[in-house]
């Protein structure tokens, strides 16, 4: 067998490792060939033959193949030649390959330059290996390996005079791959073999990839498959832990990326000619009916048929693929083609139907005109006319716009019109779809991410070894030692640079067993260092950096360090980068996304809208002054003063008739105290993970008090009670008025309609600017850079928020994780009408049947989660878990606490409540029998918190006691809420009074979009502070962290509804007739208001009706 060419270096390496070869070179340079001749014959005929070496090695020296030839451990040298690789197979997820397997290790037994060898080296039979102590190695993750035997065991063994061992095997092996077919055809795949001693820990043996070689695993030749091209190998060692010890396992990657010209050619191009024949007919005209539809029907025929052929040849998986994505969009274009042929077709229809109607009619207009001479016959004809003209003159130019309106107006337009926007809009969207597919921005919401690589610059190295040097010149100077090196610092940089470098940096103080493992430096001190150095020729600027150790200090095969520029991390550590205990190193901004273009459009469209505001309330304010207002307002005029945030501020802090008779003014105080205690329990959430002593919290959590922040969840329910109460008394109000209109078909459309147009704006400007505006302005927070903040996730999942289905979709990774509570309040108002229709349309019996049916339901699927997926009663995620729960299988906050299915059960209770308060007006309690009520909800509330200590102490409860409260706590919460708005609505008393403060007016108003952005704020709260943070008490807490937060919150919630919400509110009152039209309280001789100033009152009226779209 030939040497490799790689291997050439080492073999000379080796062969002239001992000085007496140039003694004998030089010697022999110099004398005449004869000589030369001479001194060669006679070597040969007194130098030691092969098998002779070989008889003296094994058994002239009592050589012992089970001992380990250095008893301090051997270090085996180890290298990958790749032949070929000969199949990736998708259907067992494994590839199949040829390859040499190179082992070099030192035997000092095996030494033998002193015998006078003939050859420089001995080449043996594989025989001779097996008398040999060899370690032992073997793919560990192959699913088989077997050495070639064609036609002899192919087996290399070199033993070089120092005693290097040299074997070569020549192998096949199949691994494993780990497929992932998301991004088909355009997938890059990963496949993974693992090569270790069987039989020896890495005190025994130290396994190692070629240190001599750039790269230890390497091709003899180009490798490309029929569906696969290999683009990168990767190598690493991992140290993994075994029962008899610490195993060194050499692992190879090999990246695959498909080659897909192939599914290019079959798949994606012939949709486009199946594509661009639907769009043919839009220009066929009207009547080329049959035509059309050959056409769109033989393409969709064409592209399903295309679609099967595909699907045949694909491996069945269970997600959705990239392919999959491009012919189902395709399939859909030429569908809706077809759907558009059958617009066209009906209105060309209904066309012919009225054309022959109005001959029809102008001919029978004719003949009575020539029969009938009568001036009354004439009058009748002629009042006839009169009665079809005023249709489309009724309102003139005032007639109101909304949704009704421009629906008409769409459904008005001609077929030809139709055709003529077909033509364009159809190519436009599919150009959008073709551009987006291209971008990959369809398949990263698939959730699939590159890999990333990591590497040090010339730059970091330069300024460690600079900073590491001149720490043992202090180290030096400290203890007075003398030292010939010279000084690698001038006095500048000591003063300017090294000393404020060690003096900002963290160091490990007290209180590790309390969770102290996180040692924050002096930030500013840090950010403050700009120093140019004469050593380093440039300017050094101090940045952030938090380096995390294995806390063993054990070592990590593969180190992250100094993964970005200018970064000190592991200098006094005098280890390989192998073996470094640096896990990783973060930057204090190395997590904040880059500005964007989306982050310049969302920038635009808020500052347009803030300026917009200022602009409108200058001159609402101006005209105020002036003491008039404008008459008639146009259109326009209305929706630009709606953006008035003179007007809208004073709305909000109207406080005038907010006690108004059939209104439930304690909803007020309940809001408001709610809202309070998600703070305080977000707060809580955000503080464990960035205070210095989360154990002290942890055991704060444990105790009684402690329940508070464990179970603020029943806020959150609170929530949804409300929610559902408000909808069903106000919906049943307007029944009682109005059953025809708000039974009509129009009138669901508007239900849904106007809640999505009232709820939706200030939410998506919420959700965009977190995304590309507030993520990027979260620069220099250290307190963030703890591991377990979760990185941002937005990027890839904000458009699940925007269509309110984010807790069903990847809830895994949530955007804006409060925002599960919109998404799953919107799917329970639309599930409402089932439970509003049964008691307006079958009565109180049949809507308390079908109630308690959906109650029961809810309430059963509940305890068969808890009973048989093990799940915990709550969500505290610091509780004792069953050991039989999986969440990698079925998440609790997914099943749930996010799932509609489990949450419509307080709202069932809050619905029921508000139909029996719209049906009993009036309703006299017992003064007793009201105060023991109100002791029986108290001590509920207060039981339902409580009970939650033992289970948050660490007392892991049973199923059932798991299923009892999950089932039930809920319930007692709702009944408890229940009494309390009952007591409130209908007798009065000190606590009504109380609760029916004019100051909880505002506050309720505001606590929408308080809750909306105090995630924001406690974000902004906790990262602009510097400096480490301790949790002592709970009122401490409440004073210096949850108070503040909700203060603050409150305060950018008064901007956020001035500018966001209630110009939106107003705007979809004048477009879709909500709440906007409604009237307001106003002296006794105005009997009408202008628009433009609803609701400038903001009457109560207007508020209870929008109570029900703030949601939390």
């Amino acid at each position: 067998m030939k040497l490799h060419k790689n291997v050439f270096p080492i073999f000379l390496q080796i062969l002239f490792s001992k000085p007496i070869f140039c003694v004998l070179i030089d010697s022999d340079y110099f004398v005449s060939e004869d000589t030369v001749a001479e001194n060669l014959i006679k070597r040969k005929n007194n130098c030691t033959q092969q098998p002779a070496v070989i008889d003296q090695l094994l058994s002239g020296t009592g050589y012992n193949k089970l001992k380990l030839p250095n008893e301090d451990g051997i270090t085996v040298q180890v290298e990958f030649w790749i032949h070929a690789i000969t199949s990736i197979n998708e259907i067992t997820n494994d590839f199949e390959m040829d390859m040499y397997i190179n082992e070099m290790w030192l035997d000092p037994e095996l030494k033998f330059d002193h015998l006078n060898p003939c050859k420089q080296n001995v080449s043996v039979s594989y025989e001779v290996l097996e008398k040999l102590w060899t370690p032992n190695s073997c793919f560990i993750n192959s699913k088989f390996a077997e050495i070639h035997d064609s036609p002899f065991r192919n087996v290399f063994l070199m033993i070089y005079p120092n005693g290097t061992v040299w074997v070569n095997y020549r192998v096949r092996v199949k691994g494993p791959c780990d497929l992932s077919f998301e991004l088909f055809p355009l997938d890059i795949q990963e496949c993974h073999l693992i090569y270790e001693s069987f039989n020896y820990n890495n005190l025994e043996v130290k396994m190692r990839w070629n240190e001599k070689t750039q790269n230890p695993v390497y091709t003899t030749a180009k490798i490309r498959l029929p569906d696969f091209e290999l683009i990168k190998i990767e190598t690493t060692r991992v140290v993994a832990p075994y029962a008899a010890g610490m195993w060194d396992e050499l692992h190879a990657k090999f990246v695959f990326e498909r080659r897909f010209i192939w599914y290019f050619m079959q798949a994606f191009l012939p949709t486009y000619p199946a594509i661009f024949i639907s769009w043919i007919s839009f220009s066929l005209g009207t009547q080329a009916m049959p035509a059309r539809t050959m056409l769109g029907v033989n393409a969709l025929l064409a592209l399903i048929f295309q679609f099967g052929n595909i699907m045949k040849n694909l491996p069945r998986v269970s997600y959705v693929k990239a392919i999959d994505v491009w012919m189902l969009v395709s399939m859909t274009f030429i569908f809706c083609s077809l759907l558009e042929l059958a617009i066209v077709g009906y209105k060309t229809k209904n066309e012919e139907k009225n054309e022959k109607k109005r001959k029809n009619r102008k001919l029978g207009k004719n003949l009575e005109l020539n029969l009938e001479d009568s001036p009354i016959g004439f009058g009748q004809k002629f009042e006839k006319r009169i009665m079809l003209l005023p249709e489309n003159r009724r309102y003139g130019k005032f007639k109101k716009l909304n949704f009704q309106t421009i629906f008409e107006n769409v459904w008005n337009w001609s077929p030809e019109k139709i055709d003529r926007i077909s033509t364009i809009l159809f190519p436009a969207c599919f150009a959008i779809f073709n551009e987006k597919y291209k971008t990959s921005d369809l398949i990263a919401a698939l959730g699939i991410h590159s890999f990333s690589n990591y590497s040090i610059s010339e730059e970091c190295h330069e300024e460690l070894s600079f900073l590491g040097y001149g720490m043992i010149d202090v180290a030096r100077h400290v203890r007075h030692h003398t030292t010939m090196a010279p000084s690698t610092m001038s006095e500048q940089e000591r003063r300017k640079y090294l000393i404020p470098m060690m003096d900002a940096a963290g160091k490990i103080g007290s209180g590790i067993a309390r969770g102290h493992l996180l040692s924050t430096g002096a930030f500013t001190e840090c950010k403050a260092i700009d120093l140019f150095s004469t050593s380093l020729n440039r300017t050094i600027r101090g940045d952030y950096y938090r380096i995390l150790f294995d806390i063993k200090m054990r070592g990590n095969s593969f180190n992250g360090s100094c993964q970005l520029p200018q970064i000190g991390v592991d200098i006094l550590i005098g280890v390989s980068k192998e073996l470094s205990p640096v896990c990783s190193v973060r930057n204090v901004n190395g997590r904040v996304p880059k500005t964007s273009f989306a982050t310049f459009v969302v920038l635009a469209l808020i500052s347009s809208i803030i300026c917009t505001c200022i602009l409108s309330g200058t001159v609402d304010y101006y005209q105020q002054k002036r003491g008039g207002e404008a008459k008639n307002e146009q259109f326009w005029q209305k929706v630009f003063m709606a953006f008035s945030f003179y007007r809208n501020i004073q709305e909000i802090f109207n406080m005038e008739n907010c006690n108004k008779e059939g209104q439930v003014t304690s909803l007020n105080c309940i809001r408001t105290i709610s809202t309070v205690w998600v703070i305080m329990g977000h707060c809580a959430a955000i503080f464990i993970l960035v205070c210095t002593n989360p154990m002290d919290l942890l055991d704060f959590t444990k105790t009684y008090m402690g329940t508070i922040l464990v179970n603020a969840y029943f806020a959150v329910d609170t929530f949804f009670f409300i929610s559902a109460f408000l909808l069903s008394f106000l919906w049943f109000k307007t029944l009682q008025k109005q059953r025809k209109m708000v039974l009509s078909a129009s009138g669901w459309v508007m239900f849904y309609v106007h809640r999505i147009a009232r709820l939706s704006p200030v939410y998506y400007i919420t959700i965009l600017f977190f995304t590309f505006i507030y993520i990027r302005m979260m620069r220099d927070m250290p307190l963030f850079m703890s591991p377990a903040v979760a990185d941002d996730t937005c990027r890839q999942n904000y458009w699940l928020n925007l269509l309110y289905i984010d807790n069903l979709v990847d809830p895994g990774k949530i955007c804006y994780v409060i925002s599960w509570y919109l998404a799953t309040d919107l799917q329970l108002y639309i599930m409402s009408p089932l439970i509003l229709l049964s008691f307006a349309i079958g009565g109180t019996f049949t809507g308390l049947l079908i109630s308690m049916i959906a109650f029961l339901l809810s309430t059963g699927f509940n305890a068969y989660q808890m009973f048989f997926w093990h799940f915990p009663p709550t969500d505290f995620g610091l509780g004792p878990k069953d050991p039989r729960y999986d969440p990698d299988a079925r998440r609790y906050d997914v099943w749930n606490y996010y799932n509609p299915l489990i949450r419509c059960q307080i709202y069932i209770m809050g619905m029921v409540l508000g139909y029996f308060m719209r049906k009993v007006p009036k309703l006299n309690i017992n003064p007793w029998v009201d105060r023991i009520m109100w002791i029986l909800s108290l001590s509920s509330m207060i039981f339902v918190v409580l009970i939650i200590q033992d289970y948050s102490s660490g007392h892991l409860w049973s199923p059932v006691q798991t299923a009892l409260y999950s089932g039930l706590s809920r319930v007692i919460w709702g009944l408890s809420l229940s009494w309390i708005v009952i007591s409130t609505y209908y007798r009065k008393g000190l606590i009504n009074d109380f609760m029916s403060l004019p100051f909880w007016t505002p506050l309720a108003r505001l606590s929408f979009c308080a809750y909306l952005v105090h995630i924001m704020v406690s974000g902004y709260f906790f990262g602009k502070n510097h400096s480490e943070l301790y949790f002592s008490t709970l009122s401490y807490f409440f004073l210096d962290t949850v108070l503040p937060v909700t203060f603050i919150s409150f305060i950018v919630a008064i901007f956020w509804s001035t500018m966001f919400e209630i110009p939106f509110a107003k705007i979809e009152g004048l477009v879709f007739g909500g709440a906007g039209r409604r009237k307001t309280t106003r002296p006794p001789n105005e009997e009408s208001i202008s628009i433009s100033k609803i609701p400038m009152d903001f009457s109560k009226d207007f508020v209870e009706k929008d109570l029900e779209k703030i949601r939390f």
